[in-house]
């Protein structure tokens, strides 16, 4: 059960880090900011991915109650 809650999680992290990489890259581009544009959106879309995993793992513990 964590196993496919885990999964999902990672999957709703790495949907959510690239709509968030959008956002930033239109930012980023308006600042002339393009040399840390892939730094940033990559620490953004690991982020979400970790966060997704993480909730993923304790929403499945808690069904599992």
């Amino acid at each position: 059960m964590k196993i496919v809650y885990g999964i999902s999680g990672f999957a709703a992290g790495v949907l959510a880090g690239l709509l968030l990489a959008v956002l930033e890259t239109k930012l980023l581009m308006q600042l002339h900011r393009e040399t840390i544009t892939p730094f940033v959106i990559g620490a953004t879309v690991l982020i979400c991915i970790i966060t997704g995993i993480v909730t993923g793992v304790k929403l499945a513990a808690k069904k599992m109650r």
